[in-house]
């Protein structure tokens, strides 16, 4: 951050940079996560208003992700993480900029964490030994589960997920959508989104 002579309301808000670009002849700091995040529920037709989340992990794209959603008229937010201080660190956050009820549990209270939320999102990179985060038998029907997680595209909480019946968004689309925030800052064109997903899927 101290090596930009300017940041972004996103950069500045989360205090993460993941995009560097030359505005005339300033260095700025950008993270496109969060817009990334919130286009692709916005393309899956998911509607986040007076929704309950959670949100596992407190890392750099959890942070983004949350304050995103702490904006998009969610209802509730808990942040189920190991690493307790970090979370405390990301509510003080939100709580400075946005009027949401947050929550933090610990990873041995997440199976009763996400039979209340409407919307699980998983942001935590690896499991051990490919063991999913949650059993089928640990999610609800009715909710929609994103798992930014990309690298496999099939993670070991969506297969869960799909058996449970509940509604599945991957990683892709984040991906994709911050990419195409990116492509635009470089350029100054609109990015060719239909092309990119193409070349995306080829990948898979």
């Amino acid at each position: 951050l101290h090596f930009m002579d300017d940041l972004t309301k996103e950069a500045k808000s989360i205090g993460a940079v993941n995009t560097v670009y030359l505005d005339y002849d300033r260095i700025t700091g950008h993270n496109t996560d969060g817009i990334g995040f919130l286009k692709a529920l916005e393309e899956a037709d998911v509607n986040l208003a007076g929704k309950r989340i959670a949100l596992i992990g407190a890392g750099g794209s959890a942070r983004s992700i949350a304050m995103s959603l702490a904006g998009s008229g969610i209802s509730a937010l808990t942040i189920v993480t190991r690493t307790l201080t970090r979370a405390e660190e990301l509510t003080r956050m939100i709580s400075a900029s946005f009027d949401v009820k947050t929550s933090i549990a610990g990873f041995e209270e997440l199976a009763g964490v996400v039979k209340e939320a409407d919307i699980i999102v998983n942001t935590i990179p690896g499991v051990e030994d490919g063991a999913p985060l949650l059993l089928a038998e640990d999610i609800p029907s009715g909710v929609v589960v994103n798992d930014i997680v990309y690298k496999p595209l099939n993670t070991p909480l969506m297969r869960e997920a799909e058996k449970a019946g509940a509604r599945v968004i991957p990683g892709t689309g984040m991906l994709l959508h911050q990419a195409a925030e990116q492509f635009e800052l470089f350029t100054g064109h609109e990015a060719p989104v239909r092309a990119m997903r193409e070349a995306l899927r080829s990948e898979e």
